[in-house]
């Protein structure tokens, strides 16, 4: 992958994150073997989306994560406002930012990072993914109860998490609404009546699933 390539996919990239994800809220449901549920909320913002694609921005960007992204949308950010990182980490979240950018995020599984499965290059709390990509997610300063993302890799989610549970259903609403409105994703034979959801997300059971 030459710098050009690269700088295709963060644009391409930018709009899909722009387009699905900015100033929202994602509530990814996921359930074990004896389908308990549990939820991981999240909010994503402009300033998230630089440490998403790895690459190491020139001095024009430091500390002007908000900046490189509005940029990316106006296409004005060239060649020359970014490098590869020395260990090849840029490369591989590159490969697999396009599908971490899709409105259904590619999630199929939700687990927490395991602490005692040393890699170098993840520094994180939750963990969703599938088998060829993990997003992680550390908890928002301003809150407790919902995280942000943090880092992109390419890699197996199984390899990462002490357990693992599968995501049955994953639901979008802008930060200003009060309750969710959209169902992004719903896992295949599915029937969410047959799990048992906290009184405040049963109103979810309700949304459809609009496939695009």
């Amino acid at each position: 992958m030459n710098k050009e390539e690269a700088l295709k996919i963060i644009l391409d990239s930018a709009k899909s994150y722009s387009e699905n994800f900015i100033n929202c809220n994602l509530l990814f449901v996921a359930c074990d073997k004896h389908k308990n549920v549990s939820f991981l909320e999240t909010t994503f913002y402009s300033s998230n989306f630089l440490h998403l694609t790895g690459i190491e921005p020139s001095n024009k960007y430091i500390d002007k994560a908000s900046m490189f992204f509005q940029d990316c949308l106006d296409n004005t950010v060239t060649v020359d406002d970014f490098n590869f990182d020395r260990e090849g980490q840029s490369y591989l979240k590159l490969q697999v930012l396009k599908a971490a950018t899709s409105k259904g995020m590619s999630a199929k599984m939700y687990g927490e990072y395991n602490g005692f499965i040393l890699h170098e290059f993840l520094n994180t709390e939750k963990l969703i993914g599938n088998n060829t990509l993990c997003l992680g997610f550390v908890k928002a300063k301003e809150s407790n109860n919902i995280y942000v993302p943090n880092t992109l890799l390419k890699k197996d989610i199984r390899d990462l998490t002490g357990s693992y549970k599968r995501i049955i259903a994953t639901y979008k609403k802008t930060i200003k609404d009060v309750e969710y409105n959209e169902m992004v994703y719903l896992a295949k034979k599915i029937h969410l009546e047959d799990y048992a959801f906290p009184k405040e997300y049963n109103y979810l059971k309700q949304l459809d699933f609009l496939k695009h």
